[in-house]
């Protein structure tokens, strides 16, 4: 996903770094210990069939200002995984976003106008497992801590 990165316009928002280069499956928001714990139980018991996902496309959305590289085509295993963790949260009373699982990459933020997008070569990112993860924001950029894999 770097490769994307460096194409993109100079002074383009704040790039983000590398290590934190991520895409989420389903937000959940702040939760309580207990909700957390009935996540990682259920998170358990949902495996993951290996998958290519192909990111060849960018985009902007203006509202959270960010440059994003996703899907044409999202893997129907994907979707299925999403849906199942939001089943998961529902049962722990969590309550999720409703809109369609698109998975993609956030590259930049805080691009507070629309630049031109470049093209880009597709990029190929093997899905083997996936995490529980815990985000800290904070004013120089997000921190993220995994607490949990579905690695065997």
């Amino acid at each position: 996903m770097t490769s994307a990165m460096d194409r993109l316009p100079d002074r383009c928002g704040r790039l983000v770094q590398p290590g934190n280069l991520h895409i989420t499956l389903l937000f959940l928001g702040p939760i309580a210990r207990a909700q957390e714990q009935c996540i990682l139980n259920g998170a358990r018991n949902i495996s993951i069939t290996p998958q290519t996902l192909i990111l060849d496309k960018l985009g902007w959305w203006q509202r959270p200002q960010v440059i994003w590289l996703a899907s044409e085509q999202v893997p129907e295993v994907l979707g299925e995984l999403a849906d199942e963790l939001r089943t998961v949260a529902g049962k722990c009373g969590i309550k999720t976003d409703e809109r369609p699982f698109l998975p993609h990459a956030t590259l930049a933020r805080k691009v507070k106008k629309r630049v031109v997008l470049p093209d880009i070569a597709p990029v190929t990112w093997q899905v083997r497992d996936y995490c529980l993860v815990r985000s800290d924001t904070r004013p120089e950029g997000a921190s993220y801590e995994v607490i949990w894999t579905s690695t065997k």
